[in-house]
Order: structure tokens, then C-alpha cells, then sequence
């Protein structure tokens, strides 16, 4: 924290000590590289200009690790107030970036501590930070990081102050691919602990998301998730479509150590042709549970239904998704006695039957 401060404040005071226009890169480039390198991480900034003006300029900037650079920006632009941050506010009328490149993803060091969890907060800066726009002509992806190539241009604005922070982004994929398009806004407040969240995203025929979801087709997509209310005890609601219909809606709530699902829908188009009839016109879910310290996932209490499945109980999972233990009672039947096809590759058909699973990793 002291260093960023002190980073700040020679920005701010860099006139000051020059006598006169000289070589941006000698002094402030060097000191903006030094202080944002760290272990595993070196920035190199190339083409500092205007850093005695209120519009500075950076032609490139990279960050790389173990393995070479893995992040490029080009073309940066930055217009703000420098005499605003002698009095505690960093004001941002634009920062811009001509190109944004993500070739893959970065190293992490093998000695890179692991953060413990805690309550969620905003960061109390020294300064508050205000910019009017945020913005990306162009963000590149490398196959890496999505399974694909991925282009897209970035709009946002962006206040953190006090620790309260607001932000309004919207992500546009502009690149040959099906049309997406990511809008959210948000805020949080650390003294009321109140989290607004307004999110929505969408795909065409072919996207990203239902490719790697696994969704037969490859549909278009529509995801909308919208909530308020204390962090400790939040509840949104969420809505999946497919293709212009309706597939799954329901609310999601989080408090401080658990949280509860309860969504329902048609949600049969998901899945295989073939396995259609099993699921039917209307599939529920109520769960409520908990993530274990280790990475699992607990289910305390688990009710599923469906055309043609009833399942009721307990289910603990290991974080690499094995299950540790089940306490599951159900009933797989088709309502008018048919004979049922399993939801499986190898087309088991039974007439019906009646569950009873129980497992314990311990025992």
C-alpha cells in the first residue's frame, strides 16, 4: 500500500521535480515499471509520453512471466486531472486502449501463497477513483482462454471511492464468430454490505458458452441474472433461454455460509433428442448446501424432479467432483407406465425402479 501511494504522489508532484521537459521514459516509465513488476511478473512499458500534461500516452505495454509475454497493450491513452490526486481523488475523463491482447494464461508461481477466505469487501484505497470511460477498441483472446479465438470491443465506466464502487461494462465480440455481447452493472458498499447486480449475456447459433456447456446444436443463448440485497443474504433471479424460449428460471440465494437453488423449466431441448421424454416438459431443482473448506460441495438437502425421475436426499462431493457421501432415495417411472430410457450412451430402457443409495468414503 505505502508503495502505491508513493507511486501516486511522485505522479502527481513529477513537475515539481523536473526543470524542465525531458525523457518520460527515464524517470516515470521506469518508476511505473518497477513498481507494477513483481514475483513472476515483469511489465515493460515502451513510448511514455506527455506525463507533464493531463494526457499522457503509452504506445505499448507488456507483462510477462516465466514463459514470455502473455499480456499486450497497445495504444494507451490517459486523460485526467493530476492536480485532483493532491487532494485524494484520481479523475479519469478517459483511459483507453487501442488493443488489448491475451495470448494465454499467465504462470502462477508454484510459491504463490493462497489468499484465506473471508468476507468480501472492496479495497480501502488513499485516494478514490473515478473514470468516465473505460474503454477497448479491441480485446484479443488467444485459443487459451476460451477454446477459440475471441475478439471483442470493451465500453465501461468505473467509481471506487470510500468503499463503495460502481461499475457499467458492456463487452462486444466483433470478431467473425456468433454474436455475443456481456452488459453488466453493479455496486457494493462496504459500510451497508449492499450488492446490486444487473447481468446479462448472449450468444448466437454456435457461441462459446453452449459449446462448452455441451448443449446439443449449439443454440443461441440468453442468460440474465438480477438481484439486491446484503451480501450475507443475497437472492437473484436467474433466466436461461434457448433459441428465443424459455429453458430455466428460479432464484439462487447466497448468505455467508451457504446457499439454496430452487430453478425449474424445460430444459429437455439441453439434452440429446433421444433423451428427451425422460427429462419432459418441466424439470425442478431445489438444493440448499454449502462449499466445503477443502473445495467440495455439500448438499444438504436435494429435490429433484422429472418426467420420469424423483430424487430426494443428500449428496457431499470431493472437489474434483467424486462423491463422498450419499443418502439418495428415488423412483425412476414413466407416468403413464411406459417403458423409460435411461439418459445414458449405452440405451437402457427399463420398466421402472425404485433407488436406495447410500455411500460413505469414511467406511
Amino acid at each position: 500500500m505505502l508503495r502505491r501511494i508513493a507511486l501516486c504522489a511522485a505522479i502527481a508532484l513529477f513537475p515539481l521535480a523536473a526543470p524542465a521537459q525531458q525523457d518520460d521514459k527515464g524517470y516515470l516509465a521506469t518508476l511505473l515499471e518497477e513498481n507494477l513488476s513483481g514475483a513472476g511478473r515483469t511489465v515493460t512499458i515502451d513510448g511514455f509520453s506527455g506525463a507533464l500534461s493531463s494526457r499522457a500516452a503509452i504506445q505499448r505495454l507488456t507483462i510477462a512471466d516465466g514463459q514470455g509475454v502473455w499480456l499486450t497493450l497497445n495504444g494507451i491513452s490517459l486523460d485526467w486531472s493530476r492536480s485532483a490526486l493532491l487532494s485524494g481523488e484520481v479523475s479519469v475523463n478517459e483511459l483507453t486502449a487501442d488493443e488489448i491482447i491475451v495470448a494465454r494464461k499467465p504462470i502462477v508461481p508454484e510459491d504463490t501463497p493462497t489468499p484465506e477466505a473471508g468476507g468480501f469487501s472492496l479495497p480501502e484505497l488513499p485516494v478514490s477513483i473515478t473514470i468516465g470511460k473505460l474503454a477497448a477498441g479491441r480485446i484479443t483472446l488467444g485459443p487459451d482462454i476460451l477454446g477459440e479465438d475471441f475478439s471483442a470491443t470493451l465500453s465501461a465506466s468505473v467509481v471506487l471511492a470510500a468503499g463503495e464502487g460502481v461499475v457499467d461494462a458492456r463487452l462486444t465480440r466483433i470478431d467473425d464468430g456468433p454474436a455475443a455481447e456481456i452488459a453488466l452493472k453493479g455496486s457494493y458498499a462496504n459500510d451497508s454490505r449492499q450488492l446490486v447486480l444487473d447481468l446479462s449475456a448472449s450468444e448466437g447459433q454456435g457461441g462459446i458458452a453452449a459449446r462448452m456447456i455441451g448443449i446439443p446444436g449449439t443454440p443461441a443463448t440468453d442468460l440474465a441474472v438480477q438481484g439486491s440485497g446484503p451480501i450475507d443474504d443475497f437472492s437473484a433471479q436467474l433466466r436461461l433461454a434457448t433459441d428465443g424460449q424459455d429453458r430455466l428460471a428460479g432464484t439462487v440465494a447466497v448468505k455467508a455460509d451457504s446457499f439454496a437453488v430452487d430453478v425449474s423449466g424445460d430444459v429437455a431441448p439441453l439434452f440429446l433428442p433421444d433423451y428427451a421424454e425422460f427429462f419432459g416438459q418441466q424439470v425442478a431443482l431445489k438444493a440448499t448446501g454449502q462449499q466445503t473448506p477443502a473445495g467440495g460441495l455439500s448438499l444438504t438437502n436435494l429435490d429433484l424432479s422429472a418426467r420420469s425421475l424423483s430424487l430426494q436426499g443428500a449428496v457431499d462431493l470431493a472437489p474434483d467432483g467424486l462423491p463422498t457421501r450419499l443418502d439418495v432415495t428415488g423412483q425412476i417411472a414413466a407416468p403413464d407406465g411406459s417403458r423409460v430410457l435411461l439418459p445414458t450412451s449405452d440405451r437402457i430402457e427399463i420398466d421402472r425402479a425404485d433407488l436406495s443409495l447410500a455411500f460413505d468414503s469414511t467406511t
